[in-house]
């Protein structure tokens, strides 16, 4: 069982997927989200990429939702990019969002172009 001992902010990236493109938009979005997490340092530490990836997937599911033009698009979280540890009390709960962007990409584009082109030197790898 993890000890719920220190509070940290996590660097997360959504990518949206459609399942069935009708249109012609030459666009596909990514996510970036920040949220809380409360845990051991360990966690992130002792933990793959890989393993990071399908637990924040458990913990957050992935969002299928229809455009405007009737295309189911899936969101889900494939890269954990940074975390860090937040020293102050805040009183907020484990996987709050507090900060959220969009990137609005050409078609094509792969979440290794996203790190080299938003988080060139900044990714947490293990």
């Amino acid at each position: 069982m993890i000890n719920k001992d220190r509070l940290f902010s996590v660097v997360l990236l959504k990518e949206s997927t459609l399942l069935e493109q009708k249109n012609m938009d030459n666009t596909k979005i990514f996510e970036e989200s920040i949220i809380l997490l409360e845990t051991e340092e360990e966690f992130f530490e002792n933990n793959s990429q890989e393993y990071l990836i399908k637990y924040f997937n458990e913990k957050i599911p992935p969002l299928e939702y229809d455009n405007s033009y009737g295309e189911t698009i899936r969101s889900s979280i494939v890269l954990t990019v940074d975390y860090f540890e937040i020293i102050d009390s805040i009183g907020a709960n484990d996987f709050t969002e507090v900060f959220s962007r969009t990137f609005i990409e050409k078609i094509g584009t792969t979440v290794e172009n996203i790190i080299d082109k938003y988080y060139d030197g900044f990714v947490f790898k293990k």
